[in-house]
């Protein structure tokens, strides 16, 4: 299997396992590990805070937090200079420009019995000991790293939020520690308070890998399954602030993005008319989710369950699947476009003013042979990029370049990062 496939799946795998349910507001104590909240100077309103978050980067005025499989590492991208803060695997890092959380990966307690879904004791020996996972602030102004919690699940922690009152991360619950058997893909949404030094769970069911905190709002969708997951569901948004959720969306929808206190989403529906047909809508509705209109049709995106959206920038959306290619739409005018060079498989990155286009190619037995990079505006396509020796897959893009993680031959070697100069 390719080893971007591989890495894409691993990501959504270990996030998507869990349980399923509704929401709700209950609070349960957890083990503080030490005594020390970490030091944050962030406004008293989360809407006041300019953060950014990813599974492997994190950039806030061109200082980045890069946390993988090496370790954590503080990247200058002015001058392309970095230090590493910490050694061990790591993810799911969040940055304010301060102060950045990050999850320290596959934390072995063997003092966790397992058990199956007979709950029947099962060997560690088989099956492993039980991995947790931690999660680390680090202070840019310090240089100081400080352990905030030790958590049930290393596959199901992803930091979602952060702010002076607390760390918002999704985990297992205690009483689903030790099971081995994955039923179902939620989890709950806990939240680390500083001043009490203990985790309370904030929203009771929660997919971890679709999270997207905007403007102090998290927007996120409650329910999935465990293989072939397509990523529609509906949408709620809460309110970190006050504490409410609200339903934003009908069925079978994705979260593109919040803009002038109005959300916009792609909704898929089957027809009524054919029962094969699909249809896709772009959609917006108010905080409220009161007020639901259509803004575009998709009449000409195919028949196919995986349609991806990407918000390249107030012009563009960007549409790649399981089809061939790619389709370009323009929200100004309504006309789209189909780029495929027959060949490749296509994956779009935005910022939400710009994007990187990626392209691999494969041999027929799955082999791969290069990847292109393209910047990406207004439907322009500018080569940045053409790897023939190392597989890469980008992750995010910035200003003033893009992050990828590479491998050599077989070996992972971590993200790297590749300025914006067209070549």
């Amino acid at each position: 299997m390719k080893k971007s496939v591989k890495f894409l799946i691993g990501i959504i795998l270990v996030l998507s396992l869990g349980a399923a349910g509704t929401f709700g507001y209950l609070y349960f104590s957890k083990d503080k590990p030490n005594d020390d909240a970490p030091e944050t100077k962030n406004p008293d309103t989360a809407e006041a805070v300019a953060f950014d978050s990813d599974n492997s980067v994190a950039t806030v005025n061109g200082v980045s937090i890069i946390a993988d499989d090496t370790g954590v590492r503080v990247f200058n991208e002015a001058d392309q200079t970095q230090k590493v803060v910490f050694d061990k695997p790591t993810g799911n890092v969040f940055f304010d420009g301060k102060t950045a959380y990050f999850v320290e990966a596959e934390v072995e307690d063997t003092t966790v019995e397992l058990y199956d879904y007979a709950g029947e004791t099962v060997s560690q020996d088989e099956n492993g000991p039980w991995l947790r996972a931690k999660i680390h602030s680090y202070n840019v102004e310090t240089d100081e790293v400080k352990e905030i919690v030790t958590t049930n699940h290393n596959s199901f922690t992803q930091i979602v939020y952060a702010d002076g009152t607390g760390v918002y991360y999704t985990d297992w619950s205690d009483d689903k520690v030790g099971l081995t058997y994955i039923e179902e893909p939620t989890c709950p949404l806990y939240k680390y308070d500083f001043e009490k030094q203990k985790s309370v769970i904030v929203i009771e069911k929660i997919l971890p890998y679709a999270c997207h905190a905007v403007d102090g709002r998290l927007f996120y969708q409650a329910e999935g399954c465990i293989n072939g997951d397509d990523g529609y569901h509906n949408i709620y948004t809460f309110d970190f602030k006050s504490g409410g959720s609200n339903k934003i969306s009908n069925d079978e929808a994705q979260f593109l993005k919040l803009e002038d206190e109005k959300v916009y989403y792609i909704e898929r529906k089957w027809s009524t008319e054919v029962s094969d047909k699909i249809e896709y809508k772009l959609m917006s509705n108010d905080l409220s989710g009161q007020k639901a209109e259509i803004v575009a049709e998709f009449d000409f995106l195919p028949d196919e369950t995986r349609v991806f959206a990407t918000y390249v920038n107030e012009n563009i959306l960007a549409f790649t699947g399981r089809f061939d290619g790619m389709y370009i739409y323009n929200i100004k005018d309504g006309t789209f476009k189909h780029n495929d060079d027959g060949a490749a498989e296509y994956e779009v990155i935005s910022n939400g003013t710009s994007a990187v286009l990626q392209k691999n190619y494969y041999s027929a037995e799955e082999e791969f042979i290069k990847t292109e990079l393209y910047r990406y505006d207004d439907a322009t396509e500018q080569k940045l990029i053409e790897e023939s020796d190392e597989e890469i897959y980008a992750t995010k893009i910035t200003t003033n370049g893009v992050y990828a993680h590479y491998w050599e031959g077989l070996d992972y070697c971590g993200v790297k990062f590749i300025p914006l100069e067209i070549k």
